[in-house]
């Protein structure tokens, strides 16, 4: 028969033969269902599936088409062997078909082609109750598992499980979800095992499909996480994947990252059905160490909070929202620690406590309290990613560090990182630049003279410039200007060049400047060559000596200057410790000592030559001898003595006076000798013994021994004003009073007990040129009393000398 349609069945090329039972094979059948609804035949169906056996021995419908609402659907139909076949384009259908009264009961194996998958289960199927119970054992790829399908009227129920399996890829790639998806899915989220924990889904079908029934958990074991491919996977002990009202969802247990736990962070893509998903969001939940290794995450999303944390752990609750289409990122969250150590540019910031929000592409500092024992401040404000720049104040209640002491400051900070990251401090001029290395210009130190105010150094300007590869070393390179009287050479250096370098890792400073000058801050070693150092300044009435400062110098060609004094030196050591100052300077065969502590001083020289003594004491009038001296006491009362080994006084006012008042009083010229002229006193040796009371000079003792003269003397000089107010006495022997006074009688009668003449004289006024004024006229008168006096005892005294 070659064609013939009834009914809405249309065939072609139908061949029945007639055997004991009937073989049938139709070339193509095609039906069209009508829209009209009749009643089903129940026992039309039964009894049309028992006869069926008996009537054929096989069937063969090569093309089956079903047309429907414009869709077409095509099966190959067979029958042999009281089997069954279904062969449609996307599944194959083999099954046996047994019937106990109303109860269809089958053995299909079904292969659903395009997602490789075959299913062999068992069917019961209740005709009059339209109810339906399949079960059976699937495998999918290299999944494999239990399928229990049910229906109770129009109600469909499906239910599945399957045994571990690694192929996750082919399994998600078959559903046709976006590409996003499924890398993060089996790209991002690896495992090396994968099993269904459940798969559940009810249908009513008198209604649209709809997937929001459908709830399934699958779990992945050991996972790796890669959340971006810059930074470390995200390590889980398992992640389970919930696909339930449309959301995809992935909760991780026990992950850790770098070693640190992140417990409670999860991902999840919603709105996966409607076609409306179009991110991934990932949470990540830390309590932990800000390191490097969490600052690389935000990083990788272009997040930069620069900071570092070496110690203490951050509370942190991060969002991320990742777009599918071009990769682009949001992210919200918020960041919490107290008592921990953070690291900015490799300065260290120990925080009570920080609280930092983060909202898409703006950061909010909130009060972050910076407090340990050299520092207490606080700072907050806001960084702005997509305009790419932050605005910080920063309240300083105290910070006593580096030897800077700030106390009530505000400072306002600027921050531009389109690029390199620039940070602008206006309040002290200064920029900080951050890119491949770290670098800072001071534009004017003199803005920073405030907050040192142990180093008084009238820094009046100047820059510098510091920078660094590895915030670990950095090198300072700058020159400064200054009023101050500290360093000198000829003249007081006012601008000079210096560079130092700071190691963060041995907290070593070392600082050069003009060359001359080396100071080792982590040893407190001050080294000065060929540049000479006033510490007038330092040491000046009313500035005590730090005890906190730690100093040791040691200098070489270098002087040491005090008001109008200086020490010259070959070499010296000077220590500066816990209040305690200690000099020892040598020049030559000189050798001069200093200490000070708690207000007593105590200093000595000897073997100092005219050159050293001169600078020393601002005075020239001796010269050619060697000289010695002690000095102790408390700024309101020094004791001393000065000793003289040779020497000459010369071009001293109160000794030239005197000298003229000799030469002008005939009775005097008995004391005129070679060595007590005008070219001044030759001394033998000499003792000066004096103490200082505040502004006053007391010479309580003063002897000067000549080749035929000896001065002694008293009295008292006002350092401040320049006056004198003296006593003198000067004794001479001239040869011939030594010759006569080898004579007994007539030598006592002349010269008296001591063999010399002597008179007192009164030095007073201006030092530089005091008044001289003699009692010679008296002296003169009565020299012919004591003459007759000692005359008349000469016998007496004739006969000591004999017996």
């Amino acid at each position: 028969m070659q064609k013939f349609s009834f009914n809405g069945v249309s065939v072609d090329s139908l061949y029945l033969k007639l055997d004991n039972k009937l073989q049938l094979r139709i070339k193509e059948v095609t039906i069209t269902p009508s829209d009209e609804t009749g009643v089903i035949n129940a026992d039309h169906i039964i009894e049309g599936i028992k006869n069926f056996p008996l009537l054929f021995s096989k069937v063969d419908i090569q093309k089956l088409s079903v047309l429907q609402h414009g869709d077409r659907y095509d099966f190959r139909i067979g029958y042999e062997n009281e089997t069954y076949s279904i062969d449609a384009p996307w599944f194959f259908l083999y099954s046996t078909i047994d019937v106990q009264k109303h109860i269809i009961h089958a053995e299909p194996i079904i292969h659903v082609k395009n997602q490789n998958a075959y299913i062999f289960g068992n069917l019961h199927y209740d005709i009059f109750k339209d109810d339906a119970a399949f079960e059976s054992t699937f495998y999918w790829h290299d999944a494999k598992g239990d399928l229990s399908i049910t229906k109770e009227q129009s109600i469909l129920k499906a239910y599945a499980k399957s045994e571990s399996f690694q192929n996750l890829k082919a399994i998600f790639d078959s559903f046709g979800l976006n590409r996003t998806i499924n890398a993060w899915t089996y790209e991002k989220i690896t495992s090396p095992s994968y099993k269904l924990a459940y798969m559940r889904f009810t249908h009513d079908l008198t209604k649209p499909l709809n997937l929001y029934n459908l709830d399934a958990k699958a779990v992945a074991q050991d996972t790796a996480i890669k959340f971006h491919e810059k930074v470390d996977a995200v390590q889980t002990q398992s992640v389970d994947v919930h696909f339930t009202q449309g959301q995809l969802r992935f909760t991780l247990h026990e992950p850790t990252y770098r070693g640190h736990s992140i417990a409670g962070s999860k991902v999840y893509i919603s709105d996966l059905l409607d076609d409306k998903s179009d991110f991934i969001v990932v949470d990540i939940k830390a309590n932990q160490r800000y390191d490097r290794g969490i600052k690389a995450i935000l990083d990788a999303y272009g997040i930069d909070i620069l900071l570092t944390q070496p110690k203490g752990t951050i509370k942190a609750d991060l969002r991320l929202k990742i777009f599918f289409k071009d990769g682009a990122t949001t992210a919200t969250g918020t960041f919490k620690a107290q008592n921990a150590l953070f690291n900015l540019f490799g300065y260290d910031l120990p925080a009570k406590h920080a609280d930092v929000l983060l909202n898409g592409s703006r950061l909010q500092l909130q009060n972050i309290r910076i407090e340990d024992a050299e520092q207490n401040f606080a700072f907050s404000g806001d960084i702005d990613f997509d305009d790419k720049d932050a605005r910080l104040v920063f309240d300083i209640d105290s910070y006593e560090k580096f030897d800077a002491s700030v106390k009530d400051e505000r400072l306002r900070v600027g921050i531009d990182f389109n690029g390199a990251t620039q940070i602008r401090i206006p309040k002290l001029d200064t920029q900080i630049l951050v890119d491949n290395k770290l670098q800072i210009k001071f534009n004017d130190l003199a803005r920073y003279v405030p907050y040192f105010p142990a180093y008084d150094y009238n820094i009046s300007g100047g820059s510098a410039v510091v920078s660094s590869q590895d915030y670990k070393r950095f090198d300072l390179h700058g020159k400064l200007k200054t009023d101050n009287r500290y360093l000198y050479r000829n003249n007081y250096l006012e601008s000079y060049p210096f560079d130092a370098l700071y190691d963060s890792t041995k907290g070593q400073l070392l600082v050069n400047i003009d060359d001359g000058v080396h100071y080792n801050h982590k040893k407190r070693l001050l080294s000065l060559h060929g540049i000479n150092i006033d510490v007038t300044e330092f040491l000046q009435e009313g500035k005590n000596i730090d005890g906190k400062i730690e100093l040791s110098a040691r200098g070489e060609n270098s002087d040491i200057k005090i008001d109008t004094s200086e020490l010259v030196s070959d070499s010296y050591e000077l220590l500066l410790k816990n209040g305690y100052i200690y000099l020892n300077a040598r020049k030559g065969a000189s050798k001069t000592t200093f200490s000070l502590y708690d207000g007593v001083v105590s200093m000595t020289g000897s073997n100092l030559d005219d050159t050293v003594l001169h600078p020393l004491i601002n005075f020239k009038g001796l010269k050619s001898g060697t000289y010695h001296y002690e000095l102790s006491g408390s700024r309101e009362n020094l004791a001393g003595r000065f000793a003289i080994e040779g020497g000459i006084v010369q071009n001293v006012g109160a000794y030239n006076n005197l000298l003229a008042l000799i030469n002008t009083i005939p009775a005097l010229a008995v004391f005129k000798d070679p060595g007590f002229n005008a070219d001044g006193l030759v001394v033998r040796e000499g003792e000066i013994n004096f103490v200082v009371k505040g502004d006053y000079l007391i010479i309580t003792d003063l002897l000067i021994k000549g080749k035929s003269s000896d001065l002694l003397g008293s009295g008292v000089i006002d350092l401040v004003n320049d006056r004198i107010d003296m006593n003198v006495k000067i004794k001479t022997v001239r040869e011939v009073g030594e010759l006569v006074s080898k004579i007994p009688v007539a030598g006592y009668i002349i010269f008296g007990d001591d063999k010399s003449l002597s008179f007192k004289a009164k030095i007073k006024g201006d030092l530089k040129d005091p008044e001289v004024s003699t009692d010679s006229a008296e002296k003169i008168f009565k020299s012919p009393l004591q003459m007759i006096k000692r005359t008349i005892e000469s016998p007496l005294k004739l006969l000591e000398d004999i017996f």
